[in-house]
């Protein structure tokens, strides 16, 4: 004989398992949400910069991860700084901030398929009172991420300095070809960017396609010169900064003021910089000046014209001068004797 379930234990029982299963989708929804949008965690609507600059959630972590361009490395992919070596003369070190890199780049190219997210990206330095740089080229350290790149070309900017932040552009150069040792990006100008004594930025930019090249970041510094770096994202892309600003308040969870760079060129006017290249110079002129001296000791050799004033020897007129010898004439002039004629003047006699 089957025992009977009392019908209210049952409608206990009924009820507990459909409350067990509405948990379990409870639970198993958002779940599912995640795994969908597990490749959409960097993107964020233009409209919420919390997004995109929480250090939290942006950059993203894995390359997967990405699927439009971010304004920060995060730290991936870049190895201890390497210094690269000084130009080759005539050119010097004009500027150098190539030190106390960071582990982080930040954001600084263009994008043909995001130009939305586009990013500007400068930083300041100073031309001393008295001197003229002839700027030919600057080397950046930076970064490829999260793809490895290549860039198509960069582009280098000066602009005049504006109460602390770029000001009005006063050198360009687009689309030019570059080089890549390490780390270290060099770009040569077409022509010199020349710049008086005060105040300039300067700027790289990368110009990309970031599916399926990437981004190119460059390299924090964690230390400031002059005044902060300043960055900018014009297209509106990130929500935040579309006019210069200070890459700190735009990007606060950058790594540092100021970016890792160097500028290399001639100098105008006085300094102790190209006074090494210039040494040479001066030590050869000396050499000349041996020659110079042998030149002039053998200029004696004709200037013997004291053998021409060996005229004294026909001078010696003074024997011509002996005329005192005829003017003997005094011995003639004893006429006193003819002059004894009072003897026959004794006539007085008669």
């Amino acid at each position: 004989m089957k025992k009977q379930i009392n019908p209210s234990l049952k409608a206990h029982l009924i009820r507990g398992a459909f409350y067990l299963l509405l948990l379990l989708a409870v639970c198993a929804i958002p779940f599912a949400l995640a795994q969908r949008h597990a490749t959409n965690r960097s993107v964020a609507p233009a409209t919420d910069p919390n997004a995109v600059f929480n250090p939290a959630v942006a950059p993203p972590s894995t390359a997967a991860d990405q699927t439009q361009p971010a304004v920060s490395s995060g730290g991936r992919g870049l190895p201890p700084l390497e210094i690269p070596p000084y130009p080759k003369a005539p050119q010097v070190v004009l500027y150098d901030q190539y030190n106390n890199a960071s582990v982080i780049a930040t954001l600084s190219a263009t994008f043909t398929d995001f130009p939305a997210f586009s990013a500007d990206l400068a930083d300041d330095f100073v031309v001393p009172a008295g001197q003229t740089w002839n700027v030919q080229s600057i080397a950046a350290d930076g970064v490829y991420f999260p793809f490895s790149g290549p860039a198509n070309s960069f582009n280098v900017f000066f602009y005049a300095n504006n109460a602390g932040l770029p000001g009005t552009q006063i050198y360009s150069a687009m689309n030019q070809p570059f080089s890549v040792v390490g780390s270290t990006f060099t770009v040569n100008l077409p022509s010199m960017a020349v710049l008086t004594a005060g105040t300039y930025w300067v700027e790289i930019q990368a110009n990309m396609t970031f599916n399926p090249n990437g981004v190119w970041g460059w390299r924090d510094r964690t230390v400031q010169s002059n005044q902060g770096a300043a960055w900018r994202n014009p297209g509106g892309g990130f929500g935040v900064c579309p006019t210069w600003t200070r890459k700190t308040t735009c990007i606060p969870f950058a790594g540092g003021p100021d970016q890792v760079f160097r500028l290399n060129g001639t100098i105008q006017g006085a300094s102790p910089t190209p006074s090494p290249t210039a040494s040479p110079i001066a030590t050869h002129t000396p050499t000349p000046t041996p020659t110079a001296i042998h030149t002039a000791t053998e200029t004696p050799e004709p200037t013997e014209t004291p053998k021409a004033t060996e005229t004294p020897e026909p001078t010696e007129t003074p024997e011509a001068t002996k005329t005192p010898g005829p003017t003997e004439t005094p011995e003639p002039t004893e006429t006193p004797k003819a002059t004894e004629t009072p003897e026959p003047t004794e006539t007085p006699k008669p």
